[in-house]
């Protein structure tokens, strides 16, 4: 008999905002804070979208101005939600899982969701074939094994014979599915699968693309300082307007402490200003089996879980990209992905490695903490 414990199942990328004269409304899910002269700023979470907790902060000069930003806000990451979903039909909604549940057929697809498709294909050719949309099959298989034990505490003491399928197994799941089989039609903004083994999954690289998405409409619409937080991603644009930082602070989560072995919550701070930071972890969306974690970061070799790290945090300018590359890395050993770092020279990268040290690339050094960097 197998005991089943979920260990984890979302991870927040810790954002330090410094704070005076606090006032809280809607029992903290919107907070206002008094700052420099002519500006506020507002604070708003919600919870509905992707699976993850959304943080939403920013500086203006009036709480009507904040509403009108924080509507777009949770209206577009609730758009792009229902757009990128591979497992929920939503009324009125063409989206991933329209794509899934008809293979051999051209899929007519909102633009967004035809741009996100085509940059995962393209970045999936050009960048590293570590991050593969077209493995939905076994993402998903992994997906609804963790889901079915998501209520963690409460399977503890439930115990049934479990095994999870074997390599061979999964690559037998997988079949012939292929990026290839993903055939895109500019003219028509078309999507069509051309096997039913290929199965889209956009999980890699959703919320970052999303982050990035909203951050540009907040910016089209006059806004200038701004951070956004959706799980692992964050997008900081501008900088604070207390008077007293020129840049954001985002925390990296101390993995030890994700799974409560240890009380440092924080293993280190970048300060950054227009500029994403998106981190992978094998402490998010994890479940333990035997002893033994499987987290959410499947290696396209084996179909099964991969353990070089115990995170990384990519950064740079665009989220959806930081996203994308979060996952390679993971996947990556070590001299690989060194490799695929110095071909991206505006792309820096924070490793957690598994024994707890870190390697840090040379053009992230002046934004981080601990190597003496302050706001």
């Amino acid at each position: 008999m197998k005991r089943i414990k979920m260990v984890l199942f979302l991870s927040l990328a810790m954002i330090f905002l410094a704070s005076c004269n606090k006032e809280y409304r809607n029992k903290g899910e919107t907070k206002k804070e008094i700052t420099k002269k002519d500006y506020i700023k507002y604070e708003d979470t919600f919870y509905e979208t992707f699976d993850t907790i959304v943080s939403f902060s920013c500086y203006t000069t009036s709480e009507d101005e904040f509403e009108g930003y924080k509507k777009i806000v949770r209206d577009n990451f609730k758009k792009y939600n229902d757009i990128f979903d591979n497992y929920k039909d939503y009324p009125g909604v063409v989206n991933v899982k329209t794509i899934n549940d008809n293979p051999g057929t051209e899929v007519i697809v909102p633009k967004e969701l035809f741009d996100l498709i085509k940059f995962s294909k393209e970045s999936y050719k050009n960048i590293s074939d570590r991050t593969n949309i077209a493995m939905g099959k076994v993402t998903m298989y992994w997906s609804d094994l963790r889901d079915y034990f998501e209520d963690g505490d409460g399977n503890e003491d439930r115990e049934e014979d479990f095994s999870i399928l074997t390599s061979e197994e999964l690559k037998n799941l997988n079949g012939k599915a292929s990026v290839d089989m993903i055939e895109l039609n500019e003219k028509n903004l078309s999507v069509k699968l051309l096997n039913e083994d290929t199965k889209i999954d956009l999980g890699a690289v959703a919320k970052g693309y999303t982050t990035e998405l909203v951050s540009d409409l907040l910016e089209e619409k006059g806004l200038k300082n701004f951070i956004i937080s959706a799980g692992g991603n964050v997008k900081a644009v501008g900088q604070p307007q207390d008077g007293n930082r020129t840049k954001f602070g985002v925390g990296i989560q101390n993995p030890d402490n994700a799974i409560g072995l240890s009380d440092e919550k924080i293993k280190d701070v970048l300060f950054i200003n227009n500029l994403s930071c998106v981190t992978s972890g094998d402490y998010q969306r994890a479940f333990e089996l035997d002893g033994k974690t499987y987290h959410h970061l499947i290696d396209p070799d084996t179909f099964y879980p991969k353990n070089n790290y115990r995170s990384v945090t990519v950064v740079t300018e665009d989220s959806g990209l930081a996203d994308y590359l979060s996952t390679c890395l993971f996947l990556l050993d070590l001299d690989d992905a060194k490799a695929l770092l110095s071909k991206h020279e505006d792309v820096g990268a924070y490793f957690i490695l598994s024994d707890g040290s870190t390697f840090i690339t040379e053009n992230l050094k002046d934004k981080v903490e601990s190597l003496g960097a302050k706001n």
